[in-house]
C-alpha cells in the first residue's frame, strides 16, 4: 500500500480533543469530509485510524475533530504527527496535473544537465513554487508554464526552461533579499 501525507497535526485546541493542523492538500473538503478515515503513526510507528468528525480553516489553518479523539490529553498524543491517507483514494487529475509528492525528488534538468532535485513543493498563494536543491545549496522556480518544458514521472524527471537569473544568480538574489 502506498501513502501520502496531508497534513500535519502542529497542536492541540481547547480541551474537548481538537487538533491544529497545516494542510499539504488542495482537497482539503474531500479529505476532512465527516466520516472520512485518515491516519497517523503512533509513537510505536503503529497506524492508528481517525474519523473526521468536523473541521474548520481558519487563515491557512485546519481545525479537526476526529470520532476517536475526546480530550486534550488524547490530542496532545497526536503532536507532530504527519496525517496520511492511501495513494488509492486519491481522485484522478488530469493529465497536466500532479499532487505535491509525485514531483517531490524529480531530477531537475535545465540547459541538458541536471542542476538539483525537487525537494520542496509549496503554494505562496498566488501559485505553486518548487524548490530545487543540490548538495548544500537551493533556489525556488514558480511552478508554471512559463519555467516548465517537461515532466516525466516515469523518467523521473522535469526539464525547465527561460529561467532567466533564477539558477544562475539564485546565490545574490538570496544575498540580496536578505540584506534588504
Amino acid at each position: 500500500m502506498e501513502i501520502v501525507s496531508i497534513g500535519k497535526i502542529v497542536n492541540t485546541r481547547g480541551l474537548k480533543g481538537e487538533v491544529k493542523c497545516i494542510f499539504y492538500s488542495d482537497f482539503i473538503e474531500e479529505r476532512f469530509k465527516k466520516n472520512n478515515k485518515v491516519f497517523v503513526f503512533n509513537e510505536d510507528n503503529v497506524k492508528t485510524y481517525l474519523t473526521v468528525k468536523s473541521y474548520k480553516i481558519n487563515k491557512d489553518i485546519l481545525y479537526a475533530f476526529f470520532e476517536e479523539i475526546d480530550h486534550i490529553d488524547k490530542a496532545t498524543k497526536l503532536k507532530n504527527r504527519e496525517i496520511f491517507i492511501d495513494t488509492k483514494t486519491l481522485q484522478n487529475l488530469k493529465e497536466d496535473e500532479f499532487y505535491y509528492f509525485q514531483l517531490l525528488n524529480l531530477s531537475v534538468i535545465y540547459k541538458s544537465k541536471e542542476v538539483g532535485i525537487i525537494s520542496e513543493v509549496f503554494s505562496n498563494g498566488k501559485h505553486d513554487l518548487i524548490r530545487v536543491s543540490k548538495d548544500e545549496k537551493s533556489f525556488l522556480c514558480p511552478f508554471i508554464d512559463h519555467y516548465i518544458e517537461n515532466i516525466d514521472l516515469e523518467k523521473n524527471q522535469i526539464v525547465l526552461k527561460d529561467l532567466g537569473g533564477l539558477y544562475e544568480n539564485w546565490y545574490i538574489n538570496f544575498i540580496s533579499w536578505f540584506l534588504w
